[in-house]
């Protein structure tokens, strides 16, 4: 004698309702990954907690800095500096005490996590390529990848100049 049929959620029929598509579930889970990496990148720098007002309606609210050229262009050079610290003559070295070594590394470390997420998609982009110590590197690099961010791909055809 054979008991019922176990159930498996698989075997049911989705609404018919746009939510249920298969289009619309790929996109949501497309929209959640980006909104993982989102909340990745800003968990890699110093957040504001503010207290919640009226214009929030949601639970949580991530506010993204719009930056200007030149905020960007900074912000590409300090990113490449605290990567770059701990590989520098004289940091490298024993005459950095390993407090502040240990320091520096961890903060290579978030640097690194930041380039990467928005880089890794470049043929050059690697370690060798930001370590790269020779004279006159530090310029070229960060001259390189500031270029890149202006030609970073906006999926769907939006921009920074289309955030709110």
């Amino acid at each position: 004698m054979h008991g019922p049929t176990p159930y498996d959620v698989r075997d049911e029929q989705a609404p018919a309702e746009p939510f249920y598509t298969s289009t619309f579930q790929s996109a949501l889970q497309r929209g959640m990954a980006v909104a993982r990496e989102a909340a990745d990148a800003a968990a890699d720098y110093p957040s504001i907690a503010r207290t919640k007002t009226d214009k929030h309606t949601a639970p949580i609210t991530i506010e993204v800095e719009h930056m200007s050229r030149p905020e960007v262009n900074e912000h590409i050079e300090e990113l490449a500096w605290y990567y770059r610290r701990p590989y520098l003559p004289g940091v490298k070295d024993e005459t950095t005490n390993a407090k502040n070594y240990k320091r520096y590394q961890q903060e290579s470390e978030r640097a690194w996590s930041s380039l990467e997420r928005v880089f890794n998609h470049r043929r050059e982009f690697n370690e060798g390529f930001v370590t790269d110590m020779s004279e006159g590197a530090f310029e070229r690099i960060t001259d390189r990848m500031t270029q890149w961010t202006e030609n970073l791909d906006w999926s769907d055809g939006e921009g920074a100049d289309n955030c709110v």
